[in-house]
């Protein structure tokens, strides 16, 4: 799965156009609860793009790894050693 098919494309009957939308929270949770496991390792510390990138493949799946860790404190809850759960994607 890519970055852009975690996004729905749904009619809007008022604006008369396809849009695009969030993902609902069934979604969500089910992603949240399918994961792998990795580590913060020396050169990741407070970057989740670079985490992202490294685990996933694309820096943009930064939010995902943020949001089924439940990390509230931004980049500071990428520290080093940390472990981390990985969004396993389908």
């Amino acid at each position: 799965m890519n970055i852009g098919e975690l996004q729905r494309t749904i009619y809007n009957p008022i604006l008369k156009q396809n849009t695009k939308s969030f993902l609902d929270n069934d979604e969500l949770e089910d992603i949240k609860n399918n994961y792998s496991e990795g580590v913060i390792m020396n050169g990741m510390q407070y970057r989740p793009d670079v985490v992202a990138d490294y685990y996933m493949g694309d820096s943009n799946y930064a939010w995902l790894i943020t949001y089924i860790n439940d990390f509230y404190n931004g980049i500071k809850d990428y520290t080093l050693g940390k472990k981390i759960k990985i969004p396993l994607l389908r």
